[in-house]
Formats: C-alpha cells, structure tokens, sequence
C-alpha cells in the first residue's frame, strides 16, 4: 500500500558557477544580481551557487560566506590557487551539489537582470536542448569616448541582433549560459589547462560540446549587463584583446581535430590560418587608410581598422607557437 503512494515531484536543481580573481567589488555585484532573481512563468528552482576564487583571499571567502547567511541561498566557495581559468572553471565543475541538473555559467563583473535565470529555464524547458546562450550587453564608464560605447567590441556575441529565439547554433560562451549536468558526468569534456592564462578554454569547450552531438540554442531574454572598466574602455585594451582573439583561434581549432586523423589536416589549417591572417591584416591596413583619406575622419573607422590588424597579427603569431598571456 505504502509503493502506491506517489513521490513528490523534487524540484529542478539549478547551481550558478562563476570565477573570481581581485574582484571583490564585482562579485558583489554579481551576488547582489543572483539574490534578486524572480520565477513568474516557472516554479522556482533549487538554487546553489559555486564561487571558484583563483585568488584564494580571504575577503572573497568572507563575502561569499555572508552573502549565504544573509540569503539563505547555498554557497560553495572553492579557493584555487593553482592560477589559470581553466583550474578555476574545472573547480566548478568538480564541487557542485551532487543533485544538480542544470548548471549555469556567468562572469565576476557581471549582474543578471531578475528574469535572468528563468528566461534560460524557459528555453531550456521549450527547446529540450542541451546548452542554452544568452547575451552581455556592456555598462561604460561615464567617460568613456562615444565611438566606442558605439562599437559592439563589448557586446558578447557580436552581432547578436541576428540571431533569433530557440535558433540552433555552434557557439557558446560562460559569460552567460545553461547547459545539463548531464554533459559534464557523460563525457570527458573539460576546461583544457593549454588554455588557462590565454583564454579561449570555454571556446573550445563549447565547441567540443557541439563536436559531441549536443544542441546550444540561443535566447535574447537572458539578460546580463558587464561593468567595463575604465582601463579597458580605450583603444590599447581593444587591440591586444582583438590580438589574444586571433591568436586562440589556431589553438583551438587544432585542439578540435581528432587523434585518428593525420598531420595533413593540422597542415591544412595552418594553411588556412596564414592567409586568413593577411587577409585580415591586409583589409584593416585598407581601412585604415580610408579613414585617413575621407574628410571626416571618424575614431570608430579608424579602431575598426586597427583591431583587424591586431587580430591578423595574433593569427600570425600563433602560427609558430606563440601564445598570448591574457591572464596573468
């Protein structure tokens, strides 16, 4: 009699991940962003939060412990001290809750919008899919130049207006997305240490993803807002992050060729790789030039060009082995 008493429906168990490195200010932020979440469409969700702090400081600990004791919300501070976003992002993914179902990627400096989770839940729930990706839109400091609050360097993706609801895509990024826990626990697919101070791990981890056989869709709904400092708001931080983006882009793509095939496709792509390099070199030098003959020269025209060049030349550099250190 006692086996045909129903079990109660337990509810979805959603853990938030996020790394930190010398971000208290941020992360609370970031904190503040996920205690505000609301769930009007859905049930609410089991909700635990993972901090890997690659920093291993005692405020982050201290933050992250009286954030949970105010909330009520379950919080695992996990210190690495092995430097390296890969290590951290591997944290993560090693100490959630053993009941997780879903997992949910966002960075240090941002802050969700309260219907964040919830709309990435949603197309999760409608679509059936694997990853879920949602945009970044860029917060500037009061004075930064016009021409690049107008630029969309800081959006993440690029162009993401063209992209509609519930479309199937190739990409993802931690910036701002959900995927099944299911992925991690079935696979061997990880954060790869290569890429732990050049960036480029969750590219590649998301690509391998896709490799698999599993589907990444995309929402505009998930909205998340990124504070851009103001050192990064100049034309120094967007030609050497348009550098390292060019300069990961061999890495990744050789990392992604299987063991069974031979040296002919890795020659290919390299191939591939320095013409694709002139090339960019080559149209950003034409910019260039363009915005020095028009007669109103503009800033935005003349970045354009600059950062075509800077990721031509971070192809280039990658081709004898160089690898950039963005995280140092």
């Amino acid at each position: 009699m006692e086996n045909s008493i129903p079990k109660p429906h337990r509810a979805c168990h959603v853990s938030v991940c996020a790394c930190t490195y010398q971000r208290p200010d941020g992360l609370n932020n970031l904190l503040a962003g996920l205690a505000t979440q609301r769930f009007t469409a859905i049930p609410q969700p089991l909700i635990s939060i993972v901090i890997a702090d690659n920093e291993a400081c005692e405020t982050t600990a201290q933050i992250c412990h009286d954030f949970s004791r105010d909330t009520g919300i379950p919080l695992i501070y996990v210190p690495v001290a092995k430097r390296g976003i890969s290590y951290a992002r591997n944290a993560c993914l090693d100490q959630l809750p053993k009941d997780t179902d879903l997992l949910a990627f966002i960075d240090d400096d941002e802050r969700p919008e309260p219907g964040w989770l919830e709309a990435l839940l949603v197309m999760q729930k409608q679509t059936g899919s694997d990853v879920v990706y949602g945009p970044v839109s860029p917060i500037f400091p009061e004075a930064t130049p016009r021409w690049i609050q107008e630029s969309d360097f800081f959006a993440k993706p690029n162009q993401a207006d063209t992209l509609h609801n519930g479309q199937e895509i190739a990409f993802a990024a931690t910036c701002n997305c959900l995927m099944k826990v299911a992925i991690i626990h079935d696979t061997t697919i990880r954060f790869d240490p290569e890429f732990a101070l050049c960036g480029g791990e969750d590219k590649l981890f998301f690509r391998q993803i896709k490799a698999a056989g599993y589907r990444i869709v995309w929402t505009a709904q998930a909205r998340v807002r990124e504070t851009v400092p103001p050192q990064r708001a100049c034309l120094r931080y967007l030609l050497q992050a348009s550098f390292r983006l060019g300069n990961v882009r061999l890495p990744v793509k050789l990392r992604l060729l299987t063991s069974a095939e031979a040296t002919h496709p890795a020659a290919q792509l390299r191939a591939k790789t320095l013409l694709k390099s002139l090339s960019y070199i080559l149209s950003g030098s034409g910019a260039l030039l363009a915005a020095a003959l028009s007669p109103s020269l503009r800033r935005h025209h003349v970045s354009t060009g600059a950062c075509k060049i800077a990721e031509g030349l971070g192809m280039l550099a990658s081709l004898p082995g160089f690898s950039y250190r963005h995280y140092r």
